[in-house]
């Protein structure tokens, strides 16, 4: 299902499969090693990414951010980009 993902915006969704439900910055921050990139990116990825059906805002907020969880479980080519990201 996932499959047609660019990296980065798997690399997002990985994320929120790791953390659980997070804020743009929290994403942002889990993914700066690995994938660095401005809070405007990560919020765009995460857009594009809800505008999708992967990504659902859980309604709670954290100050004035929205916080974001994953819509779809990770599969087994998931589980392996979830590990591979660790790993990095």
């Amino acid at each position: 299902m996932t499959d047609d993902l660019p990296d980065a915006e798997l690399d997002v969704l990985a994320t929120l499969w790791s953390l659980g439900p997070a804020t743009a910055r929290a994403v942002r921050e889990a993914l700066e090693g690995r994938r660095p990139m401005t809070h405007g990116a990560t919020f765009t990825l995460l857009t594009r990414l809800e505008g999708r059906g992967y990504v659902e805002r859980t309604g709670d907020k954290v100050g004035k951010a929205f916080v974001y969880r994953a819509r779809v479980r990770p599969g087994r080519t998931h589980r392996r980009k979830v590990r591979e990201l660790a790993d990095r």
